[in-house]
């Protein structure tokens, strides 16, 4: 689990424990929620849809996902298998992935795994540098230069380092908690005798 995942984990429920989530609009597969705790939009958010589109919108950021004619069913199964969930992500406001320090460090763990042991010394060595170069520079593209400068990896297998930002995460983990809510029916319809 990385780091970024586990701090999403241990805060979803929180930021959520107090959403409720209003139906704006229900028309066949056109569906408007709005999702929020009563009289704030800290952490709110809106979930869209339209005949094979959801459409997430709010105060951590902007996904639209495509894939199948009702997304609220696809996404409640397939939205923790991040990996997908990202392919099916067809635009969004920001960054997916970031550089991670974490990433980094099982890579190169890995990489003085995999050394003969003729050439350990040799790989610690580019480690140590790769390390001093992600400590010395803001610019993750340093780092990642250091790396393909180590020779440690063929450029076209260069490891990317990277893991999933805490917004896509979190956005993800709304979702799965909002498609379980809306299957189970809890919702405030504000559709209700209104007149199309």
């Amino acid at each position: 689990m990385t780091r970024n995942e586990k701090n999403v984990i241990e805060r979803i429920a929180n930021d959520l424990k107090d959403h409720v989530i209003t139906v704006k609009l229900a028309a066949g597969m056109y569906r408007h929620w709005r999702c929020q705790k009563p009289g704030s939009w800290n952490m709110g958010f809106d979930v869209v849809t339209w005949p094979g589109s959801l459409c997430y919108t709010g105060d951590m950021g902007d996904y639209l996902f495509q894939r199948t004619e009702d997304m609220v069913a696809f996404m409640r199964g397939s939205c923790m298998s991040y990996s997908y969930a990202a392919e099916k992500c067809v635009a969004h406001d920001g960054r997916l992935e970031e550089f991670s320090e974490d990433a980094m460090e099982q890579v190169l763990s890995q990489a003085v795994a995999d050394a003969e042991p003729e050439e350990v010394k040799d790989v610690l060595e580019k480690c140590d540098e790769i390390r001093a170069d992600f400590s010395n520079n803001s610019d993750h593209h340093d780092t990642r230069k250091a790396m393909y400068d180590s020779d440690l990896w063929d450029g076209c297998d260069m490891p990317s380092c990277e893991e999933y930002t805490v917004h896509f995460l979190w956005c993800l983990h709304a979702i799965k908690w909002f498609c379980a809510k809306v299957l189970a029916g809890e919702v405030v319809d504000e559709t209700k005798g209104k007149q199309p």
